[in-house]
C-alpha cells in the first residue's frame, strides 16, 4: 500500500513540474498525496507485517499452544459430518484419525474406510463410485468392499489377498448425528461402549426443531474440563445475553450452582453435569425463573446431550466435537423438544440462551495454553478428579495418532 501511494506522490510531482501552468489546485493534489504517502508508510510499511510473517506467527502460535496438549484424538465415537444419505462417495477430512471416505452400498449401509486407496494413493473420496456393495477406485477401477477388501482388479485374474484398505466400525445414531467413527477401534475389535440412545426420540416424543454449526480452535478435553470449572461461570456464564449472541441484556444475571459427578460401572464412559441455575435483575432474585440442566458427557465430549426442563416439557440438546486437525474442532447442535412446546419461542429461547453462553467461552479456548499441573484452590471444582477420569479415552495409540499429524 505504501509503495502504491510512494509511487503516485512521484507521478504526481512530475506533472507538476513539466506542467506548463502549474496552479494552486494542482500543488495541493501534490501535497494532498505527499501527505497520504507518509501516512501509509507509517501504518502499512513499519507498523504491519508482512503476510508472510503474520503467517509464520501464527503457525508458531499454534505450534507453541499444541505442544503441551494431549493428543488430538482421544478414542471414542465421533461425527463423520460429511457422510450423505445418498450412495456417492464423500471424503472426510481429520487428519487426526486419517483421511477418511463414507459410502453406503447398494443395500443402503453405511461404511467408512482409509479413503487413500493402498494401490496407488489415490483419493477415494474424489471421483470414485460406487458399484454394487463396493467403491471403486476413480484411478484404476480396483473396487473394495465396505470391510477394505479389494474384490475386483480390472487388469488382473486375482486380487491378492493382502490388498485391503483399513475400515473403521461405524454407528448410525438418531440420523442427524449421522454415522459415528473410533479411531483405533477398526476391524475385529469391539468398542469399549456404545452411545445410548434416546428413547423419546425412538419413539416420536421428541421433534427436531434445529441445528447450528461452528467452528473452534481449541482442543476437545477443554470442552470437558469446562464442566469441573466451578469458579469461571461467574466471571463467563453470569451475564445473560440475548438468544444465540453475545450483547449482553443489562442488570439481568445468571446465578448458577454447578456439580459434576462420573458414571460407573457400565457407565464409567459417561460424565454428568449438573447445572442449577435462576436468574437476577438488578441484584434481585426473580420469581419462577428456577431452571434445573443435566449435560451428559458420552466418551471424550465427542457427544454429549442436554435435558433441559420445562414447565411445558423437556428439550434435548446434542453437542459434538469432532477433532479436525490439532486445536480445531468442528462443533456441532441438533435440538429435540416434546411436541407441545412452542418452537419459534421457548425452544429458541431456550437454546439460544445456551448458545450464546457456550460463545463465551470461545475467545478463552481459542488463546489459552495447557496446564499439566495447574495450580488449584479446593473452591475451584473437580478438575484434577476429571482429568483422572478422561484419561480412559487415551491409549498408547493415541500419542501415535499425535506425531503423525502435519500442519
Amino acid at each position: 500500500m505504501s509503495v502504491m501511494v510512494a509511487s503516485l506522490v512521484v507521478l504526481c510531482a512530475v506533472l507538476y513540474a513539466y506542467s506548463a501552468t502549474p496552479s494552486p489546485t494542482t500543488a495541493g493534489v501534490v501535497l494532498l498525496a505527499f501527505v497520504l504517502g507518509l501516512i501509509a508508510h507509517r501504518v502499512w510499511g513499519s507498523t504491519r507485517p508482512h503476510p508472510m510473517e503474520a503467517l509464520a506467527a501464527a503457525r508458531s502460535t499454534k505450534r507453541a499452544r499444541a505442544k503441551d496438549y494431549p493428543p488430538t484424538f482421544p478414542n471414542g465415537w465421533y461425527l463423520s459430518p460429511y457422510l450423505y444419505y445418498g450412495r456417492r462417495p464423500t471424503g472426510q477430512g481429520g487428519e487426526a484419525s486419517g483421511h477418511l471416505v463414507l459410502f453406503r452400498t447398494e443395500s443402503g449401509e453405511a461404511k467408512v474406510l482409509d479413503a487413500y486407496c493402498p494401490h496407488m494413493g489415490a483419493d477415494l473420496g474424489v471421483g470414485s463410485k460406487v458399484v454394487g456393495d463396493c467403491i471403486e477406485c476413480p484411478f484404476h477401477k480396483w473396487t473394495f468392499n465396505g470391510e477394505g477388501k479389494c474384490t475386483h482388479i480390472p487388469y488382473s485374474k486375482k486380487a491378492p489377498e493382502f490388498a485391503k484398505a483399513r475400515s473403521w466400525q461405524v454407528l448410525e445414531y438418531h440420523k442427524l448425528v449421522r454415522a459415528l467413527t473410533t479411531p483405533i477401534y477398526t476391524e475385529g475389535r469391539n468398542p469399549p461402549y456404545v452411545p445410548p440412545r434416546i428413547k423419546e426420540i425412538d419413539e416420536g416424543k421428541f421433534v427436531y426443531r434445529g441445528k447450528y454449526d461452528a467452528l473452534v480452535k481449541m482442543h476437545i478435553q477443554e470442552f470437558a474440563e469446562n464442566s469441573a470449572d466451578f469458579q469461571h461461570f461467574d466471571p463467563l456464564h453470569g451475564q445473560m445475553c440475548l438468544p444465540f449472541t453475545l450483547i449482553p441484556i443489562p442488570g439481568m444475571r445468571i446465578i448458577h450452582e454447578a456439580d459434576w459427578i462420573p458414571g460407573k460401572g457400565d457407565e464409567s464412559h459417561i460424565a454428568y453435569f449438573l447445572d442449577k441455575a435462576h436468574l437476577q435483575f438488578c441484584g434481585r432474585d426473580l420469581p419462577r425463573t428456577d431452571a434445573k440442566g443435566t449435560v451428559s458427557f458420552v466418551g471424550p465430549a465427542s457427544i454429549c446431550y442436554f435435558r433441559f426442563e420445562t414447565e411445558l416439557g423437556e428439550i434435548l440438546l446434542f453437542h459434538t466435537h469432532t477433532p479436525l486437525e490439532p486445536l480445531l474442532q468442528k462443533v456441532e447442535f441438533r435440538y429435540w423438544a416434546d411436541k407441545s412446546i412452542p418452537r419459534l419461542i421457548l425452544v429458541w429461547y431456550v437454546v439460544g440462551n445456551w448458545i450464546a453462553q457456550w460463545k463465551n467461552d470461545i475467545s478463552i479456548w481459542e488463546n489459552k495454553v495447557w496446564q499439566l499441573k495447574p495450580i488449584l484452590v479446593k473452591e475451584d471444582g473437580p478438575v484434577q478428579r476429571l482429568r483422572r477420569w478422561y484419561a480412559q479415552f487415551y491409549s498408547s495409540q493415541s500419542a501415535v495418532e499425535k506425531n503423525t499429524l502435519e500442519w
